[in-house]
């Protein structure tokens, strides 16, 4: 069937082209993967595109981001495979920035402490400022302990990566809306194999996770050593899972192969332990600071030969770490001493010093059972996570589909989603994610597909523009 795409002048609705593709034309789209549409056609006439040239697939904007090359054969016949992206692409086109010492957003090599939200939102920042009116925003973002993490001349997309293995979650596009969460609802739809179901063929393969990392089917997970003190457990040197030193999955039918882990900041993995987010609800002075609602007298969780400490997560005084003085119960206030780490700066100061709103943590204490239960139970979650995630046979299925079939049952494929999957001979009948979709550009209900049980992160968007 005939599809004629229309193609249109950068930043204009002047038409450059309305090409008939051939069948071999097709979308392609998965999760952190990309999202990329192939045109292959002929015409008598050469067709003289631009960068920025795009057209509106399947409801979605595509561009050209590199010259065009094409094949001339015969007198009157010109061959052109045209490469379009989505709007996401933008993404490597933007250099993640933080402000310089003029409060300007031109440092393209900075560290900073945040939450996924405060990387994200500097992400939009970032796109706005380059695509000011483009319509950049921000969907779901999982909530994580605060990290500190250093960035070097990257570029947005590339941030978006780093964050998904910092805080073992997925960035997800919904056009210019971006997402830092993992969704994976299920689809309602039921996809089997044989004749007059939907799929074609099923070819069924072992997914790697890694090129270092084995099957595990046991893990010990651990957090770090901060803030548990020397009698924490019966004397362990790491936070741990309250409900044992591992968990398992799978070992009835695999057996045990062992592994271990520790969130402690270290390995692009989060670090975990016992904490609390303080605000700053009073200043005396840059060396004076409130917290009215600190529920704990830290005097009396000191660890012997151990000055406690305070780290700034947010303010002027972000990143840097100080000794605390002394705190008074009564008053709920800290005195803390100078920061002289960086000989060509001394902080506090006049200029650089506590504001009402900034957030703390403290260091170089125990903290309460309660902060610490918690400490476990974020743990015992991140532990699970990477388990059912890397851990035991993971499986993908790469599936061609019955375009008669899809085209009868209005089936249209959603990324992310859990389909139920069925083949009676090789006896599968589970759930299962679709994380990557090829699909045809003449015929929309012909697809190839891949089902996996984990979506491996994989820089696909920054190697197939350096290879341009």
């Amino acid at each position: 069937m005939s599809q004629l795409i229309t193609i249109y002048k950068k930043g204009t609705l002047d038409i450059r082209a309305v090409v008939d593709p051939d069948d071999k034309s097709q979308q392609s789209v998965g999760i952190m993967r990309g999202d990329i549409v192939t045109l292959t056609f002929s015409v008598a006439e050469a067709i003289l595109f631009g960068i920025g040239d795009y057209c509106t697939i399947y409801g979605n904007n595509y561009q050209i981001n590199a010259p065009v090359a094409f094949k001339k054969s015969g007198s009157r016949n010109f061959d052109y495979t045209v490469t379009l992206e989505g709007d996401q692409y933008d993404l490597t086109k933007c250099a993640y920035l933080f402000l310089n010492s003029s409060n300007h957003f031109t440092d393209g090599q900075f560290t900073i402490l945040g939450k996924p939200i405060d990387f994200m939102n500097l992400v939009i920042y970032n796109l706005n400022r380059l695509y000011p009116g483009a319509g950049w925003t921000l969907g779901a973002v999982d909530d994580a302990p605060y990290q500190n993490i250093t960035f070097q001349s990257q570029n947005c997309m590339q941030v978006l990566s780093t964050l998904a293995q910092n805080f073992l979650t997925e960035y997800i596009f919904e056009g210019k809306k971006i997402s830092l969460t993992v969704k994976q609802p299920p689809s309602g739809v039921t996809l089997e194999y044989g004749k007059g179901q939907a799929l074609y063929s099923l070819n069924r393969a072992n997914q790697s996770t890694s090129g270092t990392m084995n099957m595990f089917t046991r893990l010990y997970a651990y957090g770090s050593n901060k803030n548990i003190g020397a009698n924490y457990r019966g004397g362990a040197k790491y936070l741990r899972m309250a409900a044992g030193l591992y968990i398992e999955n799978n070992v009835d039918t695999l057996g045990v192969f062992e592994n271990t882990v520790f969130f402690d900041g270290q390995q692009l993995l989060p670090e975990i332990y016992p904490q609390r987010t303080g605000f700053v609800t009073g200043v005396t002075s840059e060396f004076i600071f409130t917290d009215a609602d600190i529920d704990f007298n830290v005097t009396d969780y000191l660890i012997l030969g151990t000055t406690a400490q305070v780290t700034f997560n947010t303010g002027q005084l972000g990143g840097y770490t100080f000794q605390i003085a002394d705190f008074n119960w009564l008053t709920k206030t800290f005195t803390i001493n100078s920061n002289t780490s960086d000989q060509t700066l001394i902080i506090p100061s006049d200029l650089l010093k506590p504001a009402i709103g900034d957030t703390y943590v403290i260091t170089n204490i125990t903290m309460p059972l309660s902060y610490t239960e918690d400490a476990e139970a974020q743990l015992a979650k991140a532990a699970h996570f990477y388990l059912d995630n890397y851990g035991p046979a993971k499986m993908t299925f790469t599936t061609e589909c019955n375009p008669f079939y899809f085209k009868a049952n209005n089936v249209a494929l959603q990324l992310g989603f859990t389909y139920r999957l069925i083949s009676a001979e090789s006896n599968i009948d589970r759930q299962i994610r679709l994380v990557n979709y090829t699909r045809n550009l003449r015929n929309p209900f012909l697809y190839t597909i891949d089902l996996a049980d984990k979506v491996i992160p994989q820089p696909v968007i920054i190697k197939l523009i350096n290879s341009l």
